[in-house]
């Protein structure tokens, strides 16, 4: 029986793009960055399921993060509406709590990628 030779699928390392059926040597046309097929500069294969379940997370994570943020502003708009004369202080506080959890969210964003380990 002859041996068939079954393509395995080629990612962009920066972007995950599929590289496949794509010129031996490249620019990612996604992102741009050089790939060479020859020297495996630039990609990689596919994702196991594990670093796939990491990276989700790592997205839930960010957008619980953002939500949560505009979660703190509401609360704090509906109880300075329901206590007038501490408004001010209320929102102040609120606004400082959502900030806070907003840069955590831009941070989770920033850094949903890194320390991953390598495919």
């Amino acid at each position: 029986m002859p041996s068939v030779d079954i393509e395995q699928p080629d990612f962009c390392v920066k972007c995950g793009y599929d590289l496949t059926g794509l010129a031996e040597r490249g620019r990612c046309p996604e992102c741009g960055r050089p790939f060479d097929r020859t020297t495996g500069e630039g990609i990689r294969g596919a994702e196991p399921p594990k670093i796939r379940g990491l990276r989700m997370i790592r997205r839930v994570r960010t957008l619980v993060l953002a939500s949560s943020a505009g979660g703190v502003m509401v609360v704090a708009v509906v109880v300075a509406w329901r206590w007038p004369s501490h408004a001010w202080g209320i929102v102040e506080f609120g606004g400082f709590i959502a900030g806070m959890v907003l840069l955590g969210a831009v941070t989770s964003f920033v850094y949903e990628k890194d320390n991953l380990p390598p495919v």
